[in-house]
């Protein structure tokens, strides 16, 4: 149920991957990606022990959640700039 959540957040990230590419902002993407990676390996080594599955499904809804923001600020910010 809880892994359904992220679906919400993981389809359009894979839009808004491809328009960071389109935009030429690959370094953003790639500093977006690792700060979404390195809060999912650190909040599974925290929720993991504790909550199990549970705190695995958790940790991927909000590295899709901090995924998806950053890239939409990326991309935001790269299409309105004057």
């Amino acid at each position: 149920m809880l892994l359904s959540c992220a679906l919400v957040f993981i389809l359009p990230n894979g839009i808004m991957n491809q328009a960071a590419l389109a935009f030429g902002l690959e370094r953003w993407f790639a500093v977006s990606a690792t700060a979404a990676a390195v809060l999912n390996v650190g909040g599974n080594l925290i929720l993991i022990p504790r909550y199990g599955v549970m705190g695995a499904a958790l940790m991927t809804v909000l590295t899709e959640v901090l995924l998806f923001v950053c890239l939409t600020v990326g991309v935001l910010r790269h299409a309105y700039k004057k």
